[in-house]
């Protein structure tokens, strides 16, 4: 964002004119003018008879002054611009050491660039032409940070009036500033891409709208981007960078069209909760060449999916009288569905656990594999500060199926389905907050021979 600090103003304008559109700066800010002398030719004060009297020389040096009594009084679009006195400006910035006072000293601009405290600055010259012998004023409006000419001016001087009046004079030419500043600045911002005339005045909009501004976890939906600056213009063809809390966007990179617009999509993690999405992009003012950040925030509301997925973990070991160790290592996904219509919401699920057994003893070994559904129901429970959690209770087991067989040197031995089993968790309520990825430990007892271990986690789809 732009930044500019002035310790010195030293004109304040009032007025209540109602400007043309041309130089409009209720939607577009002001601009800052500082004022700078003319670069005069002629150093030193004229020898006798070189054809300029000390008077009249002394005189040039009113011209800038005239200039700046013509823009702060007689220039119609005076109150869309902030004077200033640029040898004060840059006093401050770079310290007075850089400037003396004097007739024969003279207060210019910098380097292009090399002050951030200047928008736009007036300077010009006095100049003696080799061809004829004519004193010519050469006055420009420039910008501060790129040195570039926004207007400029040429006229003879007229040694029949005083300094002052030809200042006066050749400022009529440069008038309305205003309107030659804006017509600048549009040229500018549509020959170079990223040139904004003011995507923070009050005129701009700067929007990141996604479809729905509530959307399930795991869902997407589709965000706009619009980019119309301070004047009401699109501003086209920039690129713009989105970034998202509490999901992603698809590209996260794009541009804007002729109508300054452009669309991305944003997918949800599957938290629930408020989140922002930012869209950001650089740009450059056009009187100078350092880049700004503009941006903008909206906020989405991240809400519990309807569909999840229990991730389901068990392992079991038995020992056999210490030469046989029996393990049963069991996995399986649980598809549960919330109906939000409900009062309160209420769950549902169905799912497969398949397990593998192994086991070994001196002289045979153990192996074969298992499967049984499992059925949950539950509700959705709300807490006091707007928080809810996950209720869920296993409702039945269906009967297991497998294969198990006893290896014994070359006696294979089918054993009946029902044995050997998984353990199963007891009959209990497990409880999860909306946090994608949230795992429950069921803690089965262990009875010393046989110890088991349970784990579910939830996993938003």
């Amino acid at each position: 964002m732009k930044t500019l600090i002035f310790i010195l103003v030293t004109i304040i304008v009032y007025s209540n004119l109602i400007l043309p559109q041309g130089w409009e700066c209720k939607e577009c800010p002001k601009r800052d003018l500082a004022i700078f002398d003319l670069d005069i030719f002629q150093r030193e004060p004229p020898e006798p008879g070189s054809g300029l009297n000390e008077a009249d020389w002394l005189e040039m040096f009113m011209v800038a002054g005239g200039i700046l009594d013509a823009f702060f009084n007689e220039d119609p679009s005076r109150d869309c611009l902030n004077f200033f006195d640029g040898q004060m400006v840059t006093i401050n910035e770079w310290g007075e050491d850089n400037y003396t006072h004097g007739s024969t000293s003279l207060s210019l601009p910098p380097p292009s660039g090399m002050s951030e405290n200047i928008e736009y600055l007036v300077t010009g010259l006095i100049a003696k032409q080799i061809s004829d012998g004519v004193y010519v004023i050469k006055a420009s409006v420039q910008t501060g940070g790129t040195g570039e000419t926004v207007v400029e001016a040429t006229a003879p001087y007229d040694f029949s009036v005083s300094g002052t009046q030809n200042g006066k004079n050749i400022a009529q030419q440069l008038m309305p500033l205003m309107e030659k500043i804006r017509d600048f600045e549009k040229r500018k911002r549509d020959e170079v891409p990223e040139i904004v005339v003011d995507a923070n005045g009050k005129g701009a909009e700067l929007e990141i709208k996604p479809e729905k501004e509530k959307i399930k976890g795991g869902k997407s939906t589709k965000v706009e981007i619009k980019l119309i600056d301070c004047d009401g213009v699109p501003i086209k063809d920039m690129n713009v960078t989105l970034t998202a809390e509490g999901g992603s966007f698809d590209p996260e990179k794009v541009k804007t069209d002729g109508d300054g617009k452009a669309e991305s999509k944003f997918t949800a993690d599957c938290d629930p909760g408020k989140y922002s999405l930012t869209m950001e992009f650089k740009a450059r003012y056009p009187f100078s060449d350092k880049e700004y950040e503009f941006g903008e925030v909206k906020e989405i509301q991240v809400e519990a999916a309807d569909k999840f997925n229990i991730v389901y973990n068990h392992t079991m070991t038995h020992e056999y009288g210490g030469q046989f160790l029996l393990e049963s290592i069991g996995t399986g996904t649980i598809p549960c569905t919330i109906n939000w219509e409900a009062e309160p919401p209420t769950v549902k699920g169905e799912g497969t656990v398949n397990a593998t057994w192994t086991g070994n003893a001196a002289e045979c070994k153990f192996n074969g594999n298992s499967s049984y559904k499992l059925n949950y129901k539950g509700k959705v429970v709300y807490s006091e500060d707007g928080s809810a959690t996950l209720q869920l209770k296993k409702i039945s087991d269906s009967e297991q199926g497998g294969n198990f067989n006893i290896i014994c040197g070359t006696m294979t031995q089918n054993v009946p389905a029902s044995l050997p089993f998984p353990a199963l968790e007891e009959d209990r309520v497990l409880e999860f907050s909306f946090k994608d990825g949230e795992s429950t430990n069921l803690d089965v007892p262990g009875s010393g021979v046989t110890n088991y271990s349970y784990t579910l986690k939830m996993k938003c789809k």
